[in-house]
């Protein structure tokens, strides 16, 4: 797989360099860029398959180069250094990077995962949400792409009442009364949203506290939510619920 890799830091790219000679020797890098300009450049002139993104970039950013590229037809896979906020807009956007300093295993996955595609899916769709949540200060803004089998689903995570898993399945409802059903299992969400008002009061549903109306004791303990539907909670649950509850 030709791969072209845009990274402005020599230590940055030649550690880079060593982990794909190391751990993907199937892929061929065709050129280094060290900025926007000389991104675009390369690009044309290689047609690379994937692309190594840096974000910043001493002429622009790497969300630059594609934006100017839009319709993207390679695989990207941002490198970056950003920080916790940054990262959980990559994941809502089901967005590949990987975190510098590069640990082995991500990096491996996400070869794996951009090997069996050949190319993103959907990656203009993807870049423009997480732009939005990049940009978002509050979590009323922030959005996350659900993919189904038929569509591809830009929901607000205000909208978001709970998450109930099914398996390999996860069943998202929406104040709308809308059900959105995708093939992940519910722990893919659980991380980046607890850090945004969702808790997880029993092992097959995650839910939006902002939606919650009560959360009535008797009866094993049940959230009441404000579209009339109840979620369970365990028993090693109530406490901690109660404290968040407490706290809002």
């Amino acid at each position: 797989m030709e791969t072209l890799i845009v990274e402005d830091e020599d230590f940055s790219y030649q550690a880079l360099e060593d982990i794909i000679k190391q751990y993907a020797p199937q892929l061929k890098i065709v050129g280094r860029a060290n900025s926007v300009a000389q991104a675009m450049e390369y690009i044309a002139q290689f047609n690379p398959e994937l692309v190594f993104m840096d974000i910043d970039l001493p002429d622009g950013t790497g969300f630059d180069i594609i934006q100017r590229l839009k319709p993207i037809d390679f695989s990207v896979i941002f490198v970056t250094a950003y920080n916790q906020f940054a990262l959980q807009a990559f994941r809502f956007s089901a967005t590949d990077y990987l975190l510098k300093p590069i640990d082995t295993e991500e990096f491996k996955e996400a070869i794996e995962k951009v090997s069996s595609s050949r190319r993103q899916e959907y990656l203009d769709l993807k870049m423009d949400v997480l732009l939005a949540n990049l940009q978002a200060q509050m979590s009323d803004g922030k959005r996350i792409v659900l993919k189904t089998m038929e569509d591809i689903f830009i929901v607000p995570l205000k909208e978001i009442v709970c998450i109930q898993s099914d398996g390999s399945y996860s069943h998202f409802f929406l104040i709308s009364g809308k059900r959105i059903t995708v093939s992940s299992h519910l722990k893919k969400y659980e991380d980046p949203l607890l850090d945004q008002g969702f808790f997880r009061p029993h092992s097959s549903y995650l839910v939006n506290l902002a939606h919650v109306e009560r959360f009535h004791k008797p009866e094993g303990g049940l959230l009441i939510m404000k579209d009339g539907s109840s979620i369970p909670v365990s028993n090693r649950k109530k406490e901690e619920l109660i404290k968040i509850l407490q706290s809002l």
